[in-house]
């Protein structure tokens, strides 16, 4: 009876189910310590770009010269922006105006009865 027993305790499928059981135990702890040390690794990343993007906006809000070009390049910007907007706007309002005035109506017909 005794023999069984130890032939059971060491046969393959036993010693298997031993270390399937212990990598089951142990794999979820190597996991959580896994996600914690990335979870730490995130925490300290994310609070130094923080400290970086703080001292940015300290060094920007201090700096008038800096504060002077973004506004120079703003109204740049718009104005590079506006100027097709305006042309467009001008051809479409000279169009409208040849196909809808009266007078250049009656100035094409005299002239067409010329």
């Amino acid at each position: 009876n005794d023999t069984s027993r130890q032939r059971k305790w060491n046969s393959a499928r036993c010693m298997e189910r031993s270390a399937e059981a212990y990598r089951e135990s142990y794999i979820p702890d190597t996991k959580g310590e896994k996600l914690a040390e990335r979870r730490k690794n995130l925490a300290q990343l994310l609070q130094h770009e923080n400290l970086v993007y703080q001292s940015e906006m300290r060094n920007l809000r201090f700096n008038p010269a800096l504060i002077g070009d973004m506004s120079e390049r703003v109204a740049y910007l718009r104005e590079t922006k506006r100027a097709p907007r305006k042309k467009v706007a001008e051809e479409k309002m000279k169009q409208h105006l040849r196909l809808n005035a009266p007078e250049l109506r009656q100035l094409k017909l005299e002239n067409a009865e010329k």
